[in-house]
Parts: structure tokens; C-alpha cells; sequence
């Protein structure tokens, strides 16, 4: 008669570590995706409540500058190189730095592409503001654009005119309905129109 030899116990304790560790690797595999996908939808949510709020009665830059959220000021204060001071003192220096002809001119002609500068145009000719499903629907949907603009700046079209400093969005009631509204500030509309009607000859030149 064959033996087959002696059978050794189950440990119970071994086969719960053995779980345990496959749960361990599971998780892990599943976390960075779950938590990146949670931190999306928390941008996703901040960044709307913060575009929802009422735009100023006149557009000035002062006004619009100071109602930006901290990221966002702090992405444009860096880019102008006015990070310094308070809160209040960055946005001050902020609106005055935008209105610095050669910045308005680096930016609009070397720094931005023609959709950049099309969408300038488009909401110049409709007077300073559009509804920002307008825009979307040509130049494309900001939606991917992020909270933190300094670690992760905008990448749409619409985005990179914000980062810039040369358009905000906010709500106007129009016909009883809020609407998402992009806004060029009031001091920037004249000088914007210069530039990009000089760009423009100097293209068909």
C-alpha cells in the first residue's frame, strides 16, 4: 500500500496574512487613482463655486484682481513678478502691472498663439464680454483646468487668456438666467484692440 505521507496542518494565521497582503497590493493599486480621481472632483468643485459668484458691476481690474482666489492671484502675481506683500498689497500691484503696455504686448504677440488672440478678438467685438459657453464653443471647454494654477497652469485656450490676466469669469443675470460670463477688464479693452490690429497688419504684411 502506497503511503502518501504525513499531511501537514493548515494554519489558519498564515492563510489570513496571506489575505491581508493581496488586500495590501489591491488597495495600493487602487488608491493613487482613487485619490487622484477625488482631488479632481474637488478642483472640479472649488473652481466652480469660485466662477459662479456675481462679476462686479464695472469691470475694473482692481475689482476683478481682488476677487480672485488665492491660487489663481498667486499664479498671476508670478507671472507679473509681484508675489510680495499681503493679499491685498499682491492684488493692488497686480491690476497696476497689467496695465503695462510691453507686458499686454509680450504676452498677446509672443506668449499667446492665434486662438488665444481669436478669442480676444470675439469678445473685444461683442464689447468686452461674452457668455463663456460661447467662447467654449469655439476655442474649446476649459473644463480640464485645474484649482492650483501655479503647480498645474490652465491649459485651454480660454484658460491661458485668465492665467494671463487678460479675461476673468463670473455671473451676470441676463433675461432672469445667471450666466457664466468671460470678461476683459474695462482699462484693457482700448490697448488690447491696438495690439491685435497691429498683429493683425503685421501679419498680412
Amino acid at each position: 500500500m502506497k503511503s502518501t505521507g504525513p499531511k501537514h496542518p493548515v494554519d489558519p494565521q498564515a492563510d489570513d496574512a496571506v489575505d491581508a497582503r493581496l488586500l495590501d497590493d489591491a488597495i495600493a493599486s487602487i488608491a493613487p487613482s482613487l485619490s487622484d480621481m477625488l482631488m479632481r472632483q474637488w478642483e472640479r468643485d472649488r473652481k466652480s463655486k469660485a466662477e459662479a459668484k456675481p462679476l462686479p458691476a464695472r469691470a475694473t481690474l482692481r475689482s476683478l484682481v481682488q476677487a480672485l482666489p488665492t491660487p489663481w492671484l498667486a499664479a498671476l502675481a508670478k507671472i507679473l513678478g509681484a508675489r510680495n506683500g499681503r493679499r491685498s498689497e499682491r492684488g493692488i500691484a497686480v491690476a497696476q502691472a497689467l496695465k503695462d503696455t510691453p507686458y499686454l504686448h509680450r504676452t498677446v504677440v509672443d506668449t499667446f498663439g492665434a486662438d488665444e488672440r481669436h478669442l480676444l478678438d470675439s469678445v473685444l467685438f461683442r464689447g468686452g464680454i461674452e457668455k463663456a459657453s460661447t467662447s467654449m464653443r469655439r476655442y474649446g471647454s476649459d473644463e480640464a483646468d485645474g484649482w492650483f494654477w501655479v503647480e498645474r497652469p490652465p491649459r485651454s485656450i480660454m484658460g491661458r487668456v485668465r492665467l494671463h490676466g487678460l479675461a476673468f469669469v463670473g455671473t451676470q443675470v441676463i433675461s432672469g438666467r445667471r450666466h457664466r460670463m468671460l470678461v476683459i477688464p474695462e482699462e484693457l479693452r482700448e490697448p488690447l484692440r491696438t495690439i491685435l490690429a497691429a498683429t493683425r497688419d503685421a501679419l498680412w504684411q
